[in-house]
């Protein structure tokens, strides 16, 4: 059975060129523009990670998306992974904070991707907050 992702970005041409990406490696991907919609689709469907971008529109930026799956869904236990285009302390942080497996910094490629899924498919327990960074995993 092929895993399955939440993807929450609102860039219309990002959520298109990551689906491809993850579904480049057998993924099966759901895509919210918005923290309303992620709750939504959380609410509905068990996910096996949850992608989110922080730099969200409308009422949720992504940590608060992420707080609101992780309290009020069935996907309280799902691991998330943090994928941005901005290199600031303070969303790592907050990703640190908030338990976040994954820190990815864009561009993502295949490898990243491979990278990820192979972790997703591992045994629990799996490590917690791998960073990724131009394209080289940098701490764990």
């Amino acid at each position: 059975m092929n895993p399955r992702l939440l993807l929450i970005e609102p860039n219309g041409i990002i959520q298109r060129f990551e689906q491809w990406l993850w579904r480049s490696q057998q993924a099966e991907v759901d895509i919210a523009i918005n923290g309303d919609r992620a709750l939504e689709l959380a609410n509905r469907h068990l996910y096996d990670v949850i992608i989110v971008n922080p730099e969200l529109e409308d009422e949720f930026d992504g940590f608060e998306a992420i707080l609101a799956i992780k309290h009020h869904t069935i996907n309280h236990q799902v691991p998330f992974m943090l994928v941005t285009s901005n290199e600031t302390l303070s969303y790592l942080r907050q990703a640190i904070e908030l338990d976040i497996n994954w820190y990815m910094i864009r561009p993502l490629n295949k490898a990243i991707t491979k990278a990820a899924m192979n972790w997703i498919k591992e045994p629990k327990p799996r490590p917690s907050c791998l960073i990724v960074h131009n394209r080289h995993l940098i701490a764990s």
